[in-house]
């Protein structure tokens, strides 16, 4: 299971607890949906995991919080060559439809960007990632974990 997800709301006028439970993440995937809102939701809400989606990409408009597992790079390596995917090319580089606000939890990770650049990012760094192209390698021998908030934009 994931973490504690604790929901506040307004009832009859006044802010009360909608919900407090562990927020379920047995899917394998490298990131857990922990709320999502948009247009048509703005307050948002808890997402079925198993109805989210494998492509990370957002609509417009929509916002997602997400917690991210990153395993090891050898890992990450390994399933990719396994699955056919059209997300990222078999390095792990991606780019989504979103502007991204990530913190890292644990660390450090690498982030590796089309022009050979690379950055350690450490716990409490925080990555401000603009629909641009990019790798995380992690290179420990344990999964680390990052926070993002995500807003989905237009294409670049």
């Amino acid at each position: 299971m994931g973490p504690r997800r604790i929901v506040t709301g307004i009832v009859d006028g006044r802010s009360t607890l909608i919900s407090d439970g562990q927020v379920n993440t047995d899917a394998p995937k490298f990131w857990h949906e922990l709320w999502t809102a948009g247009p048509d939701n703005p307050q948002g809400s808890a997402p079925d995991p198993a109805a989210v989606a494998a492509d990370p990409n957002l609509d417009p408009g929509v916002t997602a919080l997400r917690l991210i597992e990153l395993p090891p790079y050898r890992v990450v390596l390994e399933m990719l060559a396994k699955i056919k995917q059209d997300v990222t090319d078999g390095a792990g580089f991606h780019a989504t439809t979103t502007l991204d606000y990530v913190l890292m939890l644990d660390g450090p990770v690498e982030l590796a960007l089309e022009d050979g650049s690379t950055v350690q990012v450490n716990a409490g760094d925080v990555v401000v990632q603009q629909s641009a192209m990019h790798a995380w390698r992690n290179h420990n021998d344990h999964p680390v974990r990052m926070l993002a908030v995500m807003v989905g934009v237009p294409k670049p």
